[in-house]
């Protein structure tokens, strides 16, 4: 596996629902005010620290190659009828 890592470029994505709810429940019973951070927020913060984590592990694996993780945003429409129908939920149900 190594040897193909240090020939090849690799991107990995991945997902952050349970770790956004979980953040988002925790936050909802401390003391801190009412929705003081927006989903979004909590989903960066999340995305943020699993592509940390991923970046570190890389690194550690691969010394010498350079390493990267990069947030993206994702533009919802309202209006797209799928929103009457989620399939995936952020905390509690």
């Amino acid at each position: 596996r190594r040897r193909y890592l240090l020939r090849h470029e690799l991107v990995i994505t991945h997902g952050n629902g349970p770790q956004v709810g979980l953040l988002a429940a925790a936050t909802a019973s401390s003391d801190l005010p009412a929705n003081v951070y927006p989903l979004d927020t909590l989903v960066a913060q999340t995305q943020g620290m699993i592509g940390f984590w991923i970046t570190q592990a890389l690194s550690d694996a691969l010394p010498g190659r350079a390493v990267a993780g990069l947030l993206t945003r994702t533009l919802v429409d309202p209006a797209d009828p799928a929103m009457a129908q989620p399939t995936k939920f952020v905390g509690a149900v």
